[in-house]
């Protein structure tokens, strides 16, 4: 594995203990073969929780189901664990513990994943995570699962656009370790909040600036690093991924159709030539949308028909577009006291299900 990465009963790869791989690999696009848009096939789970924005509605407690289109296939994409682990309850009276030591009770979370028939994984990373990371990686790589891409932490983003050298120092540091954990379990794909709460894009050029750095690293590892498009406080998605791409045209771009009609461009993702040019967008994420990104300060994940969007124009869109990435649907699965609503996610399942023609 490039830059030495440490399973379990090696040392541990959090920050502050990196490795620059000695030789570095072309980064690929992270794309199957083309196909059509109608998703057939094959489904994916992902629970997890999001980081607060600096509008607060990037934040949330939800655990996410994502369904994948990769080429002629659904293929899961996301197992994005508990990020505020010690307020989430697995039961009645039941706290989150420990997994040898570590703070991921990603055993609880995993065997939902062959219920919904997944075939593939995308991992979410938190910081809680960097102290018992190779430990994680080291159980997931044996748990005979395969993962397609891996979103990095969240908080990098914030870091990146930070005014202390220290701290965009060590969110360049941390896109190493992300980029190593996803090169460990064979992702190709890293999606990456380029901006991100606090220090959201209210002075992107810092964010820019540490662009290139972040995709030397990524093409170190062989994986293609895909900014997505999140909301921004100065400028809009699109208007921010446009500026990353005339920065370094290495950039790969993850679409989000929320986050997109949020600003009320996602009709302009399809139509807008230059997002299109070169295979520039490497994954999408997938839902619906009505306005509102949060409802009694909660995050929102609406599944396809729940808000006012029209996907299947998204996605045909797509088709004609010819792309042939990754497609994932994600969607809320957990109540306001962190257990799993198994109502929700036997209607993630129906959408899935929908979808997929099956």
């Amino acid at each position: 594995m490039p830059g030495g990465i440490h399973l379990p009963g090696q040392p541990d790869f959090g920050p502050g203990h990196h490795h620059r791989p000695a030789t570095r690999a072309a980064a690929g696009p992270g794309c199957g073969q083309p196909g059509a848009v109608p998703l057939p096939d094959q489904v994916a789970l992902e629970l997890g929780q999001d980081r607060q924005d600096a509008d607060h509605h990037l934040s949330g407690r939800g655990a996410r189901v994502d369904v994948v289109h990769q080429g002629h296939e659904l293929r899961a994409l996301a197992l994005d664990l508990l990020h505020d682990l010690q307020e989430v309850k697995l039961g009645p009276g039941e706290a989150v513990q420990a997994v040898d030591g570590g703070l991921i009770p990603w055993p609880e979370l995993v065997e939902h994943a062959p219920k919904l028939g997944a075939a593939a994984l995308e991992l979410a990373l938190y910081s809680e995570w960097y102290g018992h990371l190779d430990e994680v990686v080291g159980d997931l790589g044996q748990a005979d699962l395969t993962f397609r891409a891996v979103h990095a932490d969240k908080a990098i983003g914030s870091g990146l656009g930070s005014d202390e050298p220290d701290e965009a120092d060590e969110a360049l540091a941390l896109v190493e370790v992300n980029c190593r954990a996803a090169a460990a379990l064979g992702a190709k794909t890293l999606v990456l909040h380029l901006w991100e709460y606090p220090t959201t894009d209210v002075q992107i050029e810092r964010n820019l600036e540490r662009l290139p750095t972040c995709l030397d690293t990524a093409e170190a590892y062989n994986v293609a690093l895909a900014v997505e498009t999140v909301p921004g406080q100065a400028g809009t998605t699109l208007s921010n991924i446009r500026l990353a791409l005339e920065r370094d045209p290495r950039c790969g771009v993850t679409l989000d159709t929320e986050f997109l009609a949020f600003h009320g461009e996602l009709a302009e993702s399809i139509a807008a030539d230059w997002l299109w040019a070169d295979g520039r967008v490497r994954h999408v994420h997938l839902k619906d949308f009505d306005g509102r990104l949060r409802e009694q300060g909660r995050r929102r994940y609406l599944l396809p028909g729940e808000g006012k969007l029209d996907l299947q124009g998204f996605l045909s869109g797509l088709a004609q577009r010819g792309y042939n990435g990754g497609v994932t649907l994600e969607a809320t699965a957990l109540t306001p006291t962190g257990e799993l609503d198994q109502a929700r996610l036997e209607q993630v399942a129906a959408a899935v299900r929908q979808l997929s023609g099956s």
